[in-house]
């Protein structure tokens, strides 16, 4: 399933008064969250992805996706479920003459369409966080 979610930066969302937009998905696995900048951000626009806390694209910390006329393609492998299905949009501008408006997509495969890797993969995820978890009670 696909989702895309207009934002339009407006010239005050600046640093100190970022844009936060909400994006609520169906449970599943997210494999790639693009965002399009269109032509003429040149890049004032920043932008970044979290889930709950976390941020998830650009995976450098602290980084942000800032271009002009192009999409940026962050391939992920998120599993979340009605108790974490909502995703975070952080968007910035330099520009204090234009609003911008980005496009953020999601590609969600949906829990009823994991094949049994998919199944096999998130289990052993699970179950090395669960180790990890232990260890630290060691």
């Amino acid at each position: 399933m696909h989702y895309a979610f207009p934002c339009a930066v407006a010239p005050a969302n600046t640093s100190s008064n970022p844009l936060w937009s909400v994006f609520k998905l169906a449970s599943g696995v997210v494999r790639r969250i693009s965002i399009f900048f269109p032509p003429g951000c040149q890049g004032n626009v920043a932008a970044r992805v979290y889930n709950s806390s976390t941020q998830v694209a650009p995976q450098n910390q602290d980084g942000y996706y800032a271009l002009s006329g192009y999409t940026v393609d962050a391939n992920v492998n998120i599993l979340f479920n009605a108790a974490n299905n909502v995703f975070y949009g952080k968007f910035i501008t330099v520009d204090p003459s234009y609003t911008h408006i980005l496009i953020v997509m999601f590609d969600v495969q949906e829990s009823d369409d994991l094949t049994i890797t998919d199944a096999i993969q998130n289990l052993g995820i699970t179950i090395d966080k669960l180790i990890a978890f232990m260890q630290g009670y060691l």
